[in-house]
């Protein structure tokens, strides 16, 4: 580790946040998109949609959103003061 220069270790390190924190962000609003273009799709077609369609709990992906969020947001206080 001593022969690697620290700015490659602070591009490497805001590499994995920016992943850490878009990627659950960019896989949610994929999901709410996919979900919505079904729900229209159907109503397109003249189908009945359940009432409840897309208000299922997303409990695990809500705690890694949240996670992510946090750990973005403790990068960006610690970049703040590096």
């Amino acid at each position: 580790l001593t022969n690697v220069p620290m700015s490659e270790v602070w591009i490497v390190s805001m590499l994995v946040l920016i992943l850490a924190v878009n990627l659950p962000l960019c896989l949610w609003s994929g999901q709410l998109g996919a979900q919505r273009g079904v729900y229209v799709f159907y109503r397109l077609r003249g189908k009945t949609v359940d009432p409840d369609f897309g208000s299922k709990p997303f409990s695990k992906f809500l705690l890694i959103l949240t996670a992510s969020i946090a750990v973005g947001v403790v990068g960006a206080i610690i970049f703040s003061y590096a």
